[in-house]
């Protein structure tokens, strides 16, 4: 790993952003969904749900191989160990917004069965989870800037 990684500005939140841009408009092209550069995205936001689910962002160090212990940290990498905050309160804004006050659990599990439908197009959810999903999604992206 070159040190240039370590003075790289975090893509956490644009990332995000862009995962759930593209699933959102994968409702209205559900054979591109299917296609295999369309994993990315969609296993992605898997993933975030889990690390929401288990409140696991901590877990993901996003750090290089070199200690830094010794050398004066730049600002904008202060924020390193903090990168997965605003990605954590929009999940927390959108479920609100788009499940009320339907159960973490539920909500999470809702959503993750319809990205595996969006990906395999088997077990199709009900209309009302794909909707409200697609309104999950909506407002994830928006809640990121």
């Amino acid at each position: 790993m070159s040190v240039a990684y370590l003075l790289q500005p975090d893509q956490s939140r644009p990332l995000a952003k862009r995962f759930a841009h593209l699933a959102t408009s994968y409702f209205d092209r559900l054979d591109a969904a299917r296609k295999p550069d369309a994993r990315i995205p969609l296993e992605n936001l898997f993933r975030l749900l889990e690390m929401f689910r288990y409140d696991a962002f901590s877990d993901e160090p996003s750090g290089g191989i070199v200690n830094l212990d010794h050398f004066e940290v730049p600002l904008e990498l202060q924020d390193r160990d903090t990168w997965h905050a605003e990605i954590r309160q929009a999940l927390v804004d959108a479920f609100a917004a788009s499940f009320g006050q339907i159960p973490k659990e539920r909500a999470i599990g809702d959503v993750q069965a319809v990205l595996r439908w969006l990906s395999s197009g088997n077990n199709e959810p009900p209309a009302n989870t794909i909707t409200t999903t697609r309104d999950f999604l909506r407002h994830f992206e928006q809640s990121l800037g």
